[in-house]
């Protein structure tokens, strides 16, 4: 059966990243995870385009605002948030849509699911 690409990007995934000992859970989309995206982060030189890429591939996060509210993934938002806290997110997310034998893990992990 052939694979569309509305079909890959309808797919969401839980993933939990450790967040020095703390447990993040996010959900987001890796097939927003792409090469121009990659590329775009690792050029820029400004955090436009990491806040773009974050708001395109993450759809909810447990990360709770000094309110006690899940914090939106909005710019605003992210800008205010620390760098580290910010890398290990998008390192999280990277790392888990590499393949089995880049990341020395099994192929795939996680819990894929169609689009909500």
């Amino acid at each position: 059966m052939p694979i569309s690409v509305a079909n890959l990007a309808a797919k969401q995934k839980d993933l939990t990243i450790d967040i020095d000992g703390d447990a993040l859970l996010v959900v987001y989309r890796p097939a927003a995870i792409t090469p121009e995206s990659v590329e775009m982060m690792s050029g820029a030189t400004t955090f436009d385009d990491v806040f773009k890429v974050l708001k395109e591939s993450l759809i909810s996060w447990d990360l709770l605002g000094t309110d006690g509210a899940p914090l939106p993934i909005e710019e605003e938002a992210l800008r205010k948030l620390p760098l580290r806290f910010l890398s290990q997110v998008t390192r999280g997310m990277m790392t888990d849509v590499q393949p089995g034998e880049v990341r020395g893990g099994s192929f795939g992990g996680g819990s894929p699911r169609k689009g909500r």
